[in-house]
C-alpha cells in the first residue's frame, strides 16, 4: 500500500496552505504530488470548454478547483489503478491510516467503478441502524464534499467521459451528485469519517466562497455538530 499515490488540490503560490498540508501529510507514510497546474492565471474558455460550461466557462475559483480535480482523474486514467485525493485545507483525524488501510481491504473484495468519501459531513453521514461492526464503507446514493476521496481508473475515466459528453456546469461535489445519480459511478461512504475540510469548520477562509473563518463560526460548527451527533444516534 505505500505505492499508492496523494494528489493534493492546491493553488499554486499559497504558501501557507502547502506547509500546513506538507505537515499533515508527514503523519502517513504515502507519497504525494501536488496538483499546480490549473492556477485561475493558467484558464482560458477555451480550455475549460472540454468539461465545462455554464458558469465554469469563466476561469473563477469554482471552475479552477474542478479543472484540477480532472487534470487528476486524467492522471489516473493514463497511469494508475488508485488515487487519493486531498484538498490541501484537509485535517486528517486520529486513526486515519488504521481506517484507510481498513478500508483498502474492503474495496479489494469486490468494488470497482467507485469513489470512496471519507470526509466528515454536518448532514451526511451514516445512520446508525446501518451500521455493522467491523465495516468501514457503505454504498450511498449521495455525493458528499471532495476534500477527502479515493478513486480508481474507471470511475475516473467514466467522470472524463461523462463530462466531455455533457460538461460539467455546477461545483465538482454537485457534478459528483449527478454522476451517482445516473449511475455513472458508485459511491461510498466511510464510517468512521476520516478527516475534515478546516474551510467546512471555520478553521481557515475558504478560497472558494466567502465562508468566514474564526472564533464565532467555529463555535457555531461545534453546536451544530453537537445536533448532528444527536440525530445521528437516533437514526
Amino acid at each position: 500500500m505505500n505505492h499508492l499515490i496523494i494528489n493534493v488540490i492546491h493553488v499554486k503560490g499559497n504558501r501557507e496552505r502547502e506547509a500546513y498540508i506538507v505537515n499533515e501529510l508527514s503523519k502517513v507514510p504515502f507519497k504525494y504530488e501536488f496538483v499546480l497546474d490549473g492556477n485561475i492565471e493558467d484558464l482560458s474558455r477555451e480550455r475549460l470548454a472540454e468539461f465545462f460550461d455554464g458558469p465554469l466557462l469563466v476561469p473563477s475559483p469554482a471552475s479552477s478547483c474542478a479543472f484540477k480535480h480532472f487534470l487528476a482523474y486524467e492522471k489516473l486514467s493514463r497511469e494508475g489503478s488508485l488515487l487519493l485525493i486531498m484538498e490541501d485545507d484537509i485535517e486528517l483525524f486520529p486513526g486515519f491510516y488504521r481506517m484507510f488501510t481498513k478500508s483498502l481491504e474492503e474495496i479489494k473484495q469486490s468494488m470497482s467503478n467507485f469513489l470512496v468519501n471519507y470526509e466528515l459531513s454536518l448532514t451526511l453521514f451514516v445512520n446508525r441502524s446501518e451500521q455493522k461492526p467491523d465495516k468501514v464503507l457503505y454504498k450511498k446514493e449521495r455525493a458528499k464534499c471532495t476534500g477527502l476521496y479515493l478513486i480508481d481508473a474507471e470511475a475516473a475515466r467514466n467522470i472524463l467521459q461523462y463530462a466531455r459528453e455533457n460538461k460539467c456546469s455546477v461545483p465538482i461535489d454537485i457534478f459528483h451528485d449527478e454522476l451517482v445519480r445516473k449511475g455513472i459511478i458508485n459511491m461510498y461512504w466511510s464510517h468512521p469519517s476520516i478527516g475534515q475540510q478546516m474551510s467546512h469548520n471555520g478553521k481557515v477562509k475558504s478560497l472558494i466562497d466567502n465562508k468566514a473563518s474564526g472564533g464565532k463560526r467555529q463555535l457555531i460548527y461545534k453546536l451544530k455538530m453537537a445536533y448532528r451527533k444527536i440525530r445521528q444516534f437516533f437514526s
